[in-house]
């Protein structure tokens, strides 16, 4: 997919680097996309910005998920979104396009826009660290 940001368009200089000093808020959000649980969700600065890309670090307490859905199509003002969900810590279960994947510490899952996906701590002792990168694109 083409992305959204070209990097040939003009536009103001952008600063040669940012550092986020203990800038994380977490927000903790029930029952994300009619998920189970509460999820703690670490946003950064640079989120308040809304430019892509930027991430989020979901911390997941065992029995709760991120529930399945689709960027771009189930909620159109959303955003087609490409997601990288990058296991920090724990393992988990993903749900990608109706397919059941075991993920754990280490792996890296490409989720690309107008496709379904989910994320869920099916452990019973241990938090799920996702680092999640997201990329907003063209739909196709």
């Amino acid at each position: 997919m083409k992305t959204v940001n070209d990097p040939t368009a003009t536009a103001a200089p952008a600063p040669r680097f940012r550092k986020i000093s203990g800038g994380a808020y977490v927000h903790r959000v029930q029952a994300m996309h009619q998920g189970e649980g509460a999820i703690d969700i670490h946003r950064f600065a640079f989120f308040a910005e809304r430019q892509t890309p930027y991430f989020v670090m979901f911390d997941m307490p065992p029995g709760t998920s991120e529930g399945v859905h689709v960027h771009g199509v189930e909620d159109p003002s959303e955003g087609w979104l490409d997601e990288y969900y990058h296991i920090v810590e724990g393992a988990g279960i993903m749900r990608i396009d109706g397919e059941f994947v075991a993920v754990a510490k280490g792996d890296v899952i490409y989720t690309p826009a107008g496709v379904s996906h989910g994320i869920e701590n099916a452990a019973e002792h241990g938090n799920l660290k996702v680092m999640l990168t997201v990329l907003a694109v063209l739909p196709t």
